[in-house]
This record gives C-alpha cells, sequence and structure tokens, in this order.
C-alpha cells in the first residue's frame, strides 16, 4: 500500500529555499496537481536570510515547534553557518543531510587513490565531515 500522508495524523509542512524562482516553480504543477501545495513553502533567497528569517517567524514555532528534516544543498562554503543555523530549528532526533559530503566516498579514501580532479574539493568536504563527526549527536 502506498504511504499516503492525508492519513496519517501527523501534521507535515515542508519549507523548500531556493535561490532561483524558476527552480521551485519547475514542480509547482505537480506540488498543486497533488493538492499539497497549501503544506509547501516555497522561499525564494539565499539560505542564510531564509534560515534566519524561520528562526523569527513566530506561526512556524506555534504551530510546528521544530524541524524533523533537512536537506542541505547550498553554498558549500556555509555548510558549517547552515548547520549552527539548523541545530537552533531542530528536535531531538531530528535529521540534517549535506550534498557532497561523502564527494563519491573520496573522504574515506587514502589521498593517493583520490582521482587528481577530485582532490581540491575533497579537502573542503573532508574537513566538514570531520568537524561533524566530532561533535557527537546533538541534542
Amino acid at each position: 500500500m502506498p504511504f499516503n500522508l492525508e492519513s496519517t495524523f501527523f501534521i507535515y509542512f515542508i519549507v523548500a529555499i531556493d535561490v532561483s524562482r524558476e527552480s521551485s516553480e519547475t514542480g509547482l504543477p505537480i506540488i498543486k496537481k497533488v493538492e499539497v501545495d497549501l503544506k509547501i513553502n516555497l522561499m525564494e533567497s539565499r539560505a542564510l536570510p531564509a534560515l534566519d528569517q524561520l528562526l523569527k517567524d513566530e506561526k512556524i514555532h506555534f504551530f510546528f515547534e521544530n524541524f524533523d528534516y533537512a536537506f542541505v544543498d547550498a553554498h558549500k562554503d556555509n555548510y558549517r553557518n547552515y548547520r549552527e543555523t539548523l541545530m537552533t530549528l531542530f528536535k531531538v532526533g531530528g535529521i540534517v543531510i549535506y550534498d557532497n559530503t561523502l564527494w563519491g566516498g573520496t573522504v574515506a579514501m587514502a589521498e593517493e587513490q583520490v582521482p587528481e580532479i577530485l582532490r581540491s574539493t575533497r579537502q573542503p568536504n573532508w574537513n566538514l565531515d570531520k568537524l561533524f563527526a566530532s561533535s557527537g549527536p546533538i541534542r
């Protein structure tokens, strides 16, 4: 049996942040067709200002308290900053997934095994993974 969000007793709400209105609107016809457009807030913004706005939004905190899940695919140099802000928006047990942090497995490879073309991007991801691993679970 397919999973049906409408049949569950959970209240859900999705916040999607994108710098490009065009990207957000690509899926809008499907979102409207399945009638979940009132449960999705499409924010056209850079990530950090949008996250700061969510921190200040009293309606979000009144109805939903905290977030359960986030997928971050944004400016990689700001992942540390996104993490700090997201941790204030999340409840215990929430999950945050960061795009490219495994980078094709290169973060676990010995330096000499990493293809030359990926070496310059490997180190920032490795540093970020090391930071996340050393900080332990967020409570």
